[in-house]
């Protein structure tokens, strides 16, 4: 992106660290991002923070503190604690994450949730008016609360790893108060979208004895719209990610395969070679979408927001990694010190091979299906690091490591040949 923008950082995040060592660079924008912080702690839209000062598209939009761009406070140092295991970051910008949760915890004002007020929400919601990105079909003050949660969430965890257990008890009853407020009286709106129930699952928003009834919900608008791309910048980062967790990878096979628009394959059949910032950037008769957008102000030259080259809705390729691949780092052991290992073959997928360099040296992938229907995985684990497998077998399966018979779940240095007779294969009607 052109400019710093705080909601594009926090969607690619993971993505980001998943490509590549990205530590410098977040822990300087970082610094920035809470230089930028206001009096009352509100974060920016973007960093540096060159826009709050200037006149917004239609004279009424508010920059500072919004929804799932303000975020970015606490999402990029967990996403980079994960990632990578270093305390340091976290450490570094926790005064940060408490100045932006006490910022929201303040403007209720006593009061359950956040007043209603503008907020860029679900950005680029497919459905939305095309001059109105913000105006997305989930409710822009669910997204405002379940994002504050989320941080308070984050800001409770941080406060265990590095900071004080008042700060740990504090926080994580602000979470626990606001997710059952919210599910309480926003939850039933939340279910009637895609976007709703994809942060409901991943911010935890629902009580564990509705994620089946939440889940099975999504998964079922998904297949209906035959995997149709329905969410904008906050959704589309989670939502294959709720699918999966949750029992139904054969829908977010159906999402990432799909070829129509609304896809990401679409794009590419289209010749892009880079992500486009809406998702009908180029319409199916081949024109090009205006991106003009809706405003009042005199002053704005360019009323319009189109890009061939914007990064947000590339955050699928975290989600390719951990899935398709299968390779995911765990928080409780972060930097890849214990790594999942999960490859999941589906229909269309007959290999797939990734390296990620983690903190503790190279760590790679490379399967494939063989002609008998076997799963041959060659994975290098190493030093440090602690492979926990989670293979497709089935109840016919046998799993064969270096040549032996196996029934061992973890690995630990070293270079294998996996194979798995039988596996499962995820289907998707598509």
């Amino acid at each position: 992106e052109r400019l710093g923008w705080t909601g594009d950082a926090q969607a690619f995040a993971y993505a980001a660290n998943t490509l590549v060592d990205a530590q410098s660079f977040w822990r300087s924008w970082l610094i920035d991002l809470e230089l930028d912080q206001d009096e009352l702690g509100n974060v920016a839209a973007v960093v540096p923070d060159i826009v709050s000062m200037q006149p917004s598209p239609d004279g009424d939009w508010e920059t500072m503190g919004r929804a799932g761009w303000a975020d970015a406070a606490t999402i990029v140092p967990y996403a980079m604690y994960e990632s990578f295991g270093s305390l340091q970051i976290l450490s570094q910008q926790l005064n940060s994450m408490r100045r932006w949760t006490e910022a929201l915890h303040n403007r209720r004002a006593g009061q359950k949730f956040l007043p209603t007020e503008f907020q860029f929400g679900d950005w680029c919601d497919p459905d939305a008016p095309g001059d109105m990105p913000w105006q997305s079909k989930v409710s822009a003050d669910y997204v405002a609360n379940a994002f504050f949660a989320h941080t308070a969430e984050l800001t409770s965890r941080v406060e265990e790893l590095v900071g004080t257990p008042a700060g740990v008890e504090h926080y994580r009853a602000m979470a626990a108060e606001l997710k059952s407020d919210i599910w309480s009286e926003m939850g039933a709106e939340a279910l009637t979208t895609t976007a709703g129930c994809a942060i409901a699952l991943e911010f935890e928003i629902c009580p564990g004895s509705q994620r089946a009834l939440v889940a099975k919900t999504l998964a079922d608008m998904v297949r209906k719209d035959n995997g149709k791309i329905t969410t904008g910048f906050l959704g589309t980062p989670l939502i294959l990610h709720a699918l999966s967790k949750n029992g139904y990878p054969e829908e977010a096979y159906l999402m990432l395969m799909r070829r129509e628009i609304r896809s990401w394959l679409y794009q590419v059949d289209r010749g892009a070679t880079t992500i486009w910032e809406r998702w009908d950037a180029i319409h199916e008769d081949g024109t090009i979408n205006s991106g003009a957008m809706a405003t009042e102000n005199e002053h704005q030259e360019d009323a319009s927001m189109i890009s061939f080259n914007h990064y947000a809705y590339g955050a699928v390729v975290d989600w390719v990694y951990r899935n398709v691949a299968g390779l995911a780092p765990t928080p409780a052991e972060p930097g890849y010190r214990r790594t999942i290992v999960s490859p999941k073959p589906a229909k269309g997928f007959s290999f797939a091979s990734a390296t990620i360099e983690s903190p503790y040296g190279e760590l790679s992938i490379d399967w494939e299906m063989t002609l008998n229907g076997d799963l041959v995985v060659q994975l290098n684990v190493p030093f440090g690091v602690t492979a926990e497998l989670d293979l497709p077998s089935t109840d016919a399966s046998k799993v064969y490591v270096n040549g032996e018979l196996s029934t061992e779940g973890k690995l630990g240095y070293g270079q294998y040949l996996i194979r798995v007779t039988h596996p499962s294969v995820i289907e998707y009607k598509g």
